[in-house]
């Protein structure tokens, strides 16, 4: 494959796949959805190599590390958990937060509470690992994904087992969420159609003072504005100048 469009439909067609499996497999899907985003949609081996600083080898724990620290999905997230229309994601994360503090994740629980790419920079305060502090700790929600992900790579995880059977079923609900909701939300929202486009800037330039603060397209190049308001405001202010 050689361009963003064409992993973009493998992305979307892994994503699709999760959902007709039991909860093992589809979770094991939708990560592969996830990971195939994060690897040719956000994020270039140059600029990880950038970031890192060094001639390290680059895995998945780099990217799982940006994702933390991406503050657009972070925001994102957050008005979703907040959302009351999101009821069902709501009582889904209180559950996941009580499940988890009474079945902490043990996995690799250096990385816990951590968002920076290099270990050596976490500070050694005393922290609980393994949890969820609250549901909007987005950072941690992350991470509960890729603990999950490798217990199940490295065969930690018993379908037989009510306890694992809880906490791969409430990785997939969550990231299925996220990766519908979040990042694919986002590629639509960054799409360009040009007709729309010409008709925005042209009735802008006829009439920048007159033209209506809610009378156009949502149709941005490359960017994604939620507050409508001010979109139009930076627009105006971009054609005057």
């Amino acid at each position: 494959m050689s361009s963003k469009d064409d992993y973009l439909v493998l992305i979307k067609n892994w994503h699709i796949k999760a959902c007709e499996e039991d909860y093992f497999s589809k979770f094991t899907f939708e990560y592969m959805a996830l990971m195939a985003y994060l690897k040719t949609q956000l994020f270039s081996e140059k600029e990880i190599k950038a970031i890192k600083e060094n001639n390290s080898k680059i895995t998945d724990r780099d990217y799982i590390q940006l994702l933390k620290r991406d503050l657009y999905f972070k925001d994102r997230w957050f008005g979703l958990c907040l959302d009351n229309n999101n009821r069902e994601l709501q009582k889904l994360l209180k559950n996941l937060v009580i499940f988890l503090k009474k079945e902490p994740i043990t996995f690799d629980e250096k990385w816990w509470n951590f968002d920076c790419l290099d270990i050596n920079l976490k500070n050694k305060k005393e922290e609980k690992v393994g949890i969820l502090k609250d549901k909007k700790d987005y950072i941690n929600l992350v991470e509960f994904w890729y603990s999950v992900r490798n217990n199940l790579f490295h065969a930690e995880k018993d379908p037989s087992l009510y306890k694992d059977r809880e906490l791969v079923r409430f990785a997939f609900l969550t990231l299925n969420f996220f990766v519908e909701n979040v990042l694919l939300k986002t590629k639509e929202l960054e799409k360009i159609y040009p007709s729309l486009w010409e008709d925005f800037f042209f009735k802008f330039k006829k009439d920048v003072n007159s033209f209506k603060d809610d009378d156009f397209p949502l149709v941005m190049l490359n960017k994604v504005i939620k507050d409508e308001k001010v979109a139009v405001k930076i627009i105006k202010n971009e054609i005057k100048n």
